[in-house]
């Protein structure tokens, strides 16, 4: 039997989300962003300095459970721009955010009640959610593995449980005739 499905956004909730800071909020936005863009955990987003990301590089280090490193590309717009612009005046080795793992929580709940979401939001939601939209849009489970810092492919290919419907289509798609 299997275990739960993890939970994620529909896709106009989690724009609505990511919309729901203002825009003068630049922290709130970065925050959203690397979970929901970049797929971290609130443990990784909490312990971001700006050393790890490589603006020349568009890439984003980071250190996840079992202290492993990863490479995460900083490919999205608005991720990379908050991020720059957010960390413009730091130090390298100054921390990002000033935030608690509780804290984070109570910022993605504050935000979801702001975008009229009436699910219960967490922020491992983001997470699931950046894992579930990059297999619909072609991405390859192994660098989705790399990504999201998986040590084995089976912790990732449960997303494929949730994008199953689009599977079954894109098979039908198969360009062999037999």
């Amino acid at each position: 039997m299997k275990g739960m499905l993890p939970k994620y956004l529909p896709l106009v909730d989690l724009k609505k989300l990511l919309d729901a800071p203002y825009q003068s909020n630049v922290r709130d936005r970065l925050i959203l962003r690397l979970m929901a863009n970049a797929g971290l955990r609130v443990s990784e987003v909490v312990s971001l300095q700006k050393n790890n990301f490589r603006f020349d590089e568009e890439k984003l280090f980071v250190t996840g459970k079992g202290k492993k490193s990863r490479m995460i590309p900083l490919t999205h717009p608005d991720l990379y721009r908050l991020a720059e612009q957010y960390t413009k005046d730091m130090n390298p080795e100054d921390l990002l955010f000033d935030l608690e793992r509780q804290s984070i929580n109570a910022l993605v709940k504050r935000y979801a009640k702001r975008a009229g979401i009436l699910e219960k939001v967490h922020p491992h939601m983001l997470r699931h959610s950046f894992a579930v939209y990059s297999i619909k849009e072609g991405m390859d489970i192994r660098n989705l593995q790399k990504i999201l810092g998986h040590s084995s492919l089976n912790n990732t290919a449960i997303y494929l449980d949730l994008t199953g419907e689009d599977l079954i289509q894109s098979s039908k798609n198969h360009p062999l005739p037999y």
